[in-house]
């Protein structure tokens, strides 16, 4: 649900000419991921995640929180299909295992979500 949220956060601050963070998102199999956020955390599986990651803030952290606030008590989904609509960047890029881990380009998120 991590990797979603952080998606949904770099899709609609695309869509505001910014990006939330730097960090690239690679086409998996389950959806896009943030390679060194996904490591850190995967060892929480399900359960909530009570560790914190250090990072500078960034500048419009007040829009990434309403983003958060809204998507972090989804059902998976809910969230599932509101981060990844059909024929979206995340599926455009994977194509069926041919993709796996590539980078989804920003204007590909932009266009698609």
């Amino acid at each position: 649900q991590l990797c979603r949220i952080l998606y949904i956060v770099q899709r609609e601050s695309l869509k505001h000419s910014k990006r939330a963070f730097d960090d690239q998102f690679e086409a998996w199999a389950l959806g896009a991921v943030i390679v060194n956020v996904y490591y850190y955390f995967c060892g929480n599986g399900a359960m909530p995640i009570i560790s914190t990651y250090d990072v500078k803030p960034p500048k419009n952290q007040s829009f990434i929180d309403k983003i958060v606030e809204k998507t972090r008590e989804m059902e998976p989904l809910a969230l599932n299909k509101l981060a990844y609509p059909r024929r979206c960047a995340w599926e455009l890029t994977f194509d069926k295992g041919r993709g796996n881990r590539k980078i989804i380009p920003d204007d590909l998120i932009l266009k698609y979500g």
